[in-house]
Formats: C-alpha cells, sequence, structure tokens
C-alpha cells in the first residue's frame, strides 16, 4: 500500500510536470486494506524528500507515520470470518466508509 501511495504522487507530479504545474510538496494519500470484507484505513503522508529518497534507494532523516483505523466493531471476535456480513457490523463499516469519503474529497 506504501509503495502503491509513493508511485501514485510520483506519477501524479509526473503528470504535472507535462502540463507545466508545479509538484506536490506533499500529498495525503488514502488506502484501504480489506480482510475478506473486513476494512483497515489508512492515510499516508507522501513528500517530495521521501520521493526523493525513494528514488535514489536512501532512507529519508524522518520517519514516515502512516496512520491507520480499525472500525470497532459490536462483534470484534467476528471480525474476520463474518465481516460485514452481521447486519450491526455492516452498520458501523459504512459509517467508516462514510466518513472516509471525507478525507478522500468525494
Amino acid at each position: 500500500l506504501i509503495a502503491k501511495a509513493t508511485a501514485a504522487v510520483e506519477h501524479n507530479n509526473e503528470v504535472r510536470r507535462s502540463a507545466g504545474l508545479p509538484t506536490l510538496e506533499s500529498k495525503i494519500m488514502p488506502g484501504i486494506v480489506l480482510t475478506g470484507t473486513a476494512p483497515t484505513f489508512y492515510k499516508i503522508p507522501v513528500s517530495a524528500d521521501l520521493l526523493d529518497h525513494v528514488s535514489h534507494g536512501t532512507y529519508p532523516p524522518e520517519a514516515t507515520v502512516v496512520s491507520m483505523y480499525v472500525p470497532e466493531l459490536p462483534r470484534p471476535l467476528r471480525r474476520y470470518t463474518a465481516g460485514i456480513k452481521p447486519l450491526d457490523n455492516r452498520e458501523a463499516i459504512l459509517r467508516c466508509y462514510g466518513a472516509f469519503k471525507g478525507i478522500v474529497g468525494i
């Protein structure tokens, strides 16, 4: 997920350069990883400095801190076996997707 986020920002910056626009200094990339139907939400900060270090195969001097949210579910022990199937789990997960839309900007 982290590699995809950095690649997406790098690609977007290449498109911006081609269009004569300035590149982005930083971008928060949203991400979702599904285990079955149970999502985990991520916010991945990608900076120009991080992209530079990745392209040169070096470590940046500052750590990149990724935010992660695992939804609190009414049936947490069934998160991975039942996921979104129980109605109360489904309601909680769908509320999280709705909130995540605000982060993504939809």
